[in-house]
């Protein structure tokens, strides 16, 4: 077995190293309660390397998409709205009314779903860079 800190090697197992003293199970940890209570470092360890996951940047392309479905629903309401001449006119002016609302707030919902599950597999990736 080596030793991680000062590369002492020895052919039986050993808890503490005898030269230095370290111990890889009390350094792990400690590295990962400083996670959990955020006190890890900002330097140069492997803790501070972002993390990229894919599916990033669609995140904001469905928050932009929500928001011009939103839009474009009012306009063409406005614009039905505008030249209504019967009654069924009028319902479907309503009815592109309420589909813009409701899809802006599923699609709004979908990428706050999305962008909290990155989350969760980052913290996921930094907890298993310390275990390892």
């Amino acid at each position: 077995m080596t030793c991680g800190k000062c590369g002492y090697k020895q052919f039986v197992a050993f808890w503490d190293c005898p030269k230095c003293g370290y111990n890889e199970e009390t350094d792990k940890a400690s590295k990962l309660s400083a996670i959990k209570e955020g006190q890890h470092s900002e330097s140069g360890d492997h803790l501070s390397i972002a993390v990229k996951i894919p599916g990033e940047g669609a995140i904001e392309a469905l928050k932009a998409f929500a928001w011009l479905d939103l839009v474009v629903s009012i306009i063409a309401t406005v614009l039905i709205l505008s030249n209504a001449s019967t009654p069924y006119a009028v319902g479907l002016g309503l009815g592109i009314l309420f589909q813009g609302l409701f899809a802006c707030a599923l699609f709004l919902v979908i990428a706050s779903i999305a962008e909290n599950i990155i989350i969760i597999r980052k913290a996921i990736t930094k907890v298993n860079n310390v275990a390892t």
